[in-house]
């Protein structure tokens, strides 16, 4: 079966339920399904009190591993550059450098992004 990898570039918000289900199908049907959370994606990993005043979708995002999607990771720089630390961001999430998001990037059959 053909790998799917979705990027999750956007700032949460509408669009946010629409992928999160997108990606929870994926799992349904057992695709092998990986997550990347980059730019201004990674603030849907946070709780609401980062979000400032955006819809809060981190609570749904921890639903990822129960439907087997494990393989879950966040870019480095853009964690950085949003002022962030690993600490805040799920257990299951694994910040990635730009040497392993391009592998990750390169290795998937299909990328859709938000």
């Amino acid at each position: 079966m053909r790998s799917v990898l979705y990027t999750v570039r956007q700032l949460p918000g509408e669009s946010a339920n629409e992928m999160i289900d997108m990606i929870l199908v994926s799992g349904v049907f057992d695709q092998p399904t990986k997550v990347l959370f980059m730019d201004d994606g990674v603030y849907q990993l946070i709780s609401n009190g980062a979000n400032a005043g955006r819809k809060d979708t981190a609570r749904k995002w921890t639903s990822l591993p129960a439907y087997e999607i494990e393989e879950v990771f966040a870019d480095q720089e853009s964690v950085s550059l949003r002022g962030l630390v690993p600490t805040q961001l799920p257990d299951f999430v694994k910040i990635v450098n730009s040497n392993e998001l391009s592998e990750i990037l390169r290795s998937a059959d299909h990328v859709i992004s938000d």
